[in-house]
């Protein structure tokens, strides 16, 4: 029994070492086996995580860029010729000097301008005597015709009738000069608003015996000379809208005009080309300096890139203010010998 039993132990003891043995060996295997390696990563046997970081947003210029080719031309473009005729007495600038509005560019004589203001004037002094006059005419005609009532009232209550007649034929004379002195006043009324515009007229063709610049600009052209003799055509211009005109009259010539189209175009009236390359019709020509057109041809594919406030970037094979076939001397006119 004792024996039975010591065997029994033997086999249980064997039993637990081996199973121990096992174990052993299970954990040794499991060891080598999660272990990290020693390069690895030490992160990559933690469990995995989720990062979030913010970045500020910013802009970047992308650039694209397409290149033509065109014809420069002023937005703003004036030429200027005097309104009345007359002898250049004075030329005081030269082409490719810097003018402002209002600047004197030259004169003419003003002796028959200041002979036709004061005949004018004289015309307009005798139109408004010749009204006061027919006033008076017509105040001393209705005081006649009151008196005239008056006695025939009287000659009806006498019952003188050889009074009464001739007192009625009296009257109807007086009525009938009446009438005519009213018409006549209003003849005057009208004699006098012509006689004011004759003056009016001649004061501005005086006025504009000083040619002035109508904008600030840059004088391209001049095509006249001290001594010279011109004919009033108005002046014309071109500028962004509108076109250009001028009138003439008896004495002188009015002009009124704006500008047209930067490309240019001719004034009404005769007076010059719209174009800085002048063709001598105007005495002065002059380009503004601060604004530009610039007429060019985007082909279909690029017309797509193009928006309004793109960035421009301008060269010029020349100097925008001088005709191509142009030196620096040109649109100069030297004085007759």
């Amino acid at each position: 029994m004792k024996r039975l039993w010591a065997h029994r132990s033997v086999r249980i003891a064997s039993l637990v070492l081996l199973v121990v043995a096992v174990a052993a060996a299970a954990s040794v295997g499991t060891y080598y086996l999660t272990r990290p390696s020693a390069s690895a990563d030490p992160t990559t046997s933690r469990t995995a995580q989720t990062t979030e970081s913010t970045v500020a947003a910013a802009l970047s210029t992308i650039k694209q860029s397409i290149s033509v080719s065109g014809t420069l031309t002023p937005t703003v473009q004036e030429s200027v010729g005097f309104a009345v005729s007359g002898t250049v007495t004075s030329v005081k600038v030269s082409a490719g000097e810097a003018v402002t509005k209002g600047q004197v560019l030259a004169t003419i004589g003003t002796l028959s301008l200041k002979s036709e203001l004061a005949s004018a004037r004289a015309t307009l002094a005798s139109a408004k005597a010749r009204l006061a006059s027919d006033r008076n005419t017509l105040t001393s005609q209705q005081t006649k015709l009151a008196t005239a009532n008056d006695d025939l009232a009287t000659a009806e209550d006498d019952q003188d009738a050889t009074q009464v007649t001739d007192l009625t034929a009296q009257i109807t004379s007086i009525k009938a000069q009446i009438t005519s002195v009213k018409a006549q006043i209003a003849a005057d009324r009208n004699s006098i608003t012509v006689a004011e515009s004759g003056v009016s007229t001649a004061e501005d063709n005086l006025t504009s015996a000083t040619l002035k610049a109508p904008v600030a600009g840059l004088v391209t052209t001049v095509d006249i000379a001290k001594g010279d003799a011109v004919t009033g055509s108005g002046s014309s211009g071109t500028g962004s809208s509108g076109t250009g005109s001028s009138g003439t009259g008896s004495s002188g010539s009015g002009s009124n005009g704006s500008g047209s189209g930067a490309a240019g175009g001719q004034g009404l009236g005769g007076s010059s080309q719209g174009s800085s390359c002048g063709s001598g019709l105007a005495a002065f020509v002059i380009v503004g300096t601060s604004s530009w057109e610039v007429d060019v041809s985007v082909s279909d594919s690029q017309v797509g890139l193009l928006k309004v406030g793109d960035q421009v970037q301008l060269r010029t094979d020349r100097d925008p203010g001088r005709c191509p076939t142009q030196s620096p001397a040109a649109g100069r006119r030297s004085p007759p010998p």
